[in-house]
């Protein structure tokens, strides 16, 4: 598929009472062929980065 200037894919991924939607579980599998090229924009909805600090260890 070819992307559509402008377009998006948005999903929500937390229930209306803030608890994760499992739904939403997801992965990326390696490119075995050609290209693929990613965008992300995180938007939270806790200021997750003041509670959770982001782990030294590489391997986390």
């Amino acid at each position: 598929a070819k992307p559509v200037k402008g377009s998006a894919v948005v999903w929500h991924n937390v229930l209306s009472d803030g608890s994760p939607d499992l739904r939403t579980y997801h992965g990326a599998c390696p490119v075995v062929l050609g290209e693929k090229w990613v965008a992300n924009k995180w938007i939270r909805i806790n200021d997750q980065f003041k509670v959770r600090k982001c782990s030294r260890d590489r391997n986390r």
